[in-house]
């Protein structure tokens, strides 16, 4: 699986986190840190939606040209999309973009995020959008479970903790 890798560069940190580590140790400023921006994510939702082609993906969002370049530019560079050529009859050799399995594990992170977007909208309506269970038609949903297989209801059930030496 691919891995976020923190610099070892010796460049002061922008800060600690709570337990005293530069915070860019955190996987979570890591993530966004790669992620963060709204094109991205809104690139990602239409690739795992299987809009995959320049073109189409910059119609879907209405973004300029040279921006989604400079975004499919930092996802392919990060491992969580890929370029793959093709050829439609007649015409020149283009490319189309395709979720890496790092790509892919972001979809719970979408889900979430469209589920909390749902939860919260400001004009209480609801989205046209639902995702669906292709072999039975269920809506589907992303949830937090420990590793111990319990399922995590409440933030006040979540606590942060340090992994041992050997576990890094």
């Amino acid at each position: 699986m691919p891995s976020l890798e923190v610099s070892a560069d010796p460049a002061p940190a922008v800060g600690l986190d709570w337990a005293g580590r530069p915070v860019a140790d955190c996987p979570i400023g890591l993530a966004v840190g790669l992620l963060g921006d709204r094109w991205s994510l809104l690139m990602l939702r239409e690739l795992s939606f299987g809009v995959d082609r320049f073109d189409a993906v910059q119609e879907h969002l209405g973004i300029s040209r040279r921006t989604l370049s400079e975004r499919f530019d930092a996802l392919v560079e990060a491992d969580v999309v890929r370029r793959v050529p093709y050829r439609d009859p007649g015409q020149r050799t283009r490319l189309r973009y395709q979720l890496t399995p790092a790509g892919e594990e972001v979809l719970p992170l979408l889900m979430a995020l469209g589920a909390w977007g749902e939860r919260y909208r400001r004009d209480g309506k609801r989205s046209a959008i639902r995702m669906v269970h292709a072999d039975c038609g269920g809506s589907v949903y992303s949830r937090l479970r420990c590793s111990a297989g319990h399922d995590v209801l409440d933030l006040a059930d979540v606590t942060p903790g340090l992994r041992s030496p050997r576990q890094r």
